[in-house]
């Protein structure tokens, strides 16, 4: 009775390996490409939404909307509300003050 050793050298041809060279480079492109496009599209949701809830703050009031990020801070008025209506002069118009802080928080990568 002949014993076969497990341990004993098996034969490889180019053909496998190639096959498995191409399946691993594929397989770590594809994973890659995807985390960048999942990444991508949650940063840019979080980026629009963002905008968006500036822009409808904007357009419901005339008082300036105060911004800040990281110490830096800006206050947005809606330019709308800077035009002197009809009869107004110079004297009439004011700019009213910002009454509340927006922190916003860059997405974690």
């Amino acid at each position: 009775m002949k014993i076969n050793n497990p341990f004993a050298a098996k034969q490889f041809n180019a053909g496998h390996i190639l096959l498995t060279v191409w399946f691993v480079v594929a397989t770590v492109f594809a994973f890659f490409h995807l985390k960048g496009l999942l990444y991508g599209n949650l940063y840019r949701g979080g980026y629009q939404k963002a905008v968006n809830e500036l822009i409808d703050t904007a357009n419901n009031s005339c008082d300036p909307l105060k911004v800040s990020n990281n110490g830096r801070v800006v206050e947005l008025v809606n330019l709308e509300c800077l035009k002197p209506k009809a009869g107004d002069t110079l004297q009439d118009v004011s700019l009213p003050k910002a009454n509340e802080a927006v922190e916003l928080q860059a997405p974690a990568e």
